[in-house]
């Protein structure tokens, strides 16, 4: 997250403007249209091992370190990397009478093991307005108000690259997002109020390996915790239009008259809805069967999944699998020991994921004896079963 304002501006008043953003406290500004992030520069940093008499890294054994200081003459502020990379502290503030965690600047702290970062979503009139909002933290185990956000990372032309921003904070820090998180969150703002949304790609510190890691272990509790989870398939087309029309029972299949080149067979409609490329994604299974209310949107038209799920047509394998869990609010699991985990596998091998550790770690949330805290970088495809590398 880059924090664009001068070290000494301790109190940012930030004015959004058509082309940049101005800062009325330091004078500072940033285009719109500047280059975002360099995360790549980040994630080197955080993730690569640092020479043992800087700070005496001892774990894990099979990693070579190297011998050099990450502190050299002339070489990046550690202090200012750090505070990009992991955020500055949160502080607490009173709304309401409620005290709440929000951040100032960068990713708040997470007090516990059962917190949460939550996105309260900035509202706007206008589509082409700057994505912003809040992160907030919330307690799993006290009373936590937030909806889940479940989409895929790659847009329709596979592109999960990081070319889109979204501004943080009263400082409106910059942070990279997809262009698919970008759509989704235009989609789901409100034009007066904001909007509390759990969503991955900005409610975790993606360059930070640790929290990445106890986040996801936390996938199941955060959607079955959540008011509902709102999927995003993407961007609407006239056929998703009408598949999902159908399947609210709104558009008549005799009075229906297609434009040319279009197929006037409603099931033609809702097949092609069902191969988009978030039914094939791993990680939704999880997500939809821990949530106790699913909303599925594609554009301006939504509906509710187990009426998705009743339609005739082509369904993804799982949703057969999972029909149960779907109708019925029941977030503990299905699967139970070794033997239910291989059965696990064998029922969503048909679904994908770009990172083949996905393929156990995404699932891992629908096992009853799950518990346990993950450190998903450690796992390898060569200690993986053959069933689970798609």
């Amino acid at each position: 997250m880059l924090h664009w304002h001068l070290g000494s501006c301790s109190r940012p008043k930030v004015l959004a403007q058509k082309e940049n953003l101005v800062c009325k406290a330091c004078g500072e500004s940033i285009s719109h249209q500047s280059p975002l992030p360099d995360h790549q520069k980040f994630r080197s940093l955080s993730q690569e091992p640092l020479e043992r008499t800087c700070l005496d890294l001892k774990w894990p054994a099979n990693v070579k370190y190297t011998q050099e200081c990450i502190l050299q003459d002339g070489g990046p502020d550690l202090t200012e990397t750090l505070v990009n990379d992991l955020g500055r502290p949160s502080k607490l503030i009173s709304e309401s009478g409620r005290l709440e965690h929000l951040s100032r600047y960068g990713f708040p702290t997470l007090p516990s093991g059962q917190h949460i970062r939550v996105l309260l979503l900035s509202p706007a009139r206008r589509w082409g307005h700057p994505l912003h909002g809040y992160l907030q933290v919330q307690d799993l185990n006290g009373r936590p108000h937030y909806e889940a956000l479940s989409y895929a990372w790659a847009d329709e032309t596979g592109d999960a690259s990081l070319n889109r921003r979204m501004y943080i904070g009263p400082a409106w820090d910059v942070l990279s997002i997809t262009r698919s998180c970008s759509r989704a969150l235009r989609r789901l703002r409100l034009d007066e109020i904001p909007r509390p949304i759990w969503v991955d790609a900005v409610c975790i510190n993606q360059l930070n390996n640790w929290e990445k890691s106890h986040q996801v272990a936390l996938v199941r509790n955060i959607y079955a915790r959540s008011i509902r989870c709102v999927v995003d398939l993407g961007e609407p087309t006239p056929g998703s239009d009408r598949a999902l029309d159908r399947v609210n029972g709104i558009t008549d299949k005799e009075d229906y008259v297609p434009a040319s080149g279009q197929s006037r067979n409603h099931g033609d409609a809702l097949d092609t809805l069902f191969r988009r490329p978030y039914f094939r994604r791993i990680w939704t299974i999880q997500e939809v069967t821990s949530a106790r209310q699913v909303e599925v949107t594609c554009g301006s038209r939504s509906t509710d999944l187990r009426l998705l799920k009743t339609t005739t047509s082509l369904k993804p394998p799982w949703m057969a699998v999972f029909g149960k869990q779907i109708d019925t609010f029941h977030p503990t699991g299905c699967y139970e020991g070794p033997e239910g985990l291989l059965r696990l596998f064998m029922d969503t091998r048909e679904s994908e994921s770009s990172d083949p550790r996905d393929k156990i770690f995404a699932l891992l949330g629908l096992m009853k004896d799950y518990n346990k805290k993950v450190h998903w970088w450690r796992i390898t495809t060569l200690h993986m079963p053959k069933s689970a590398q798609v």
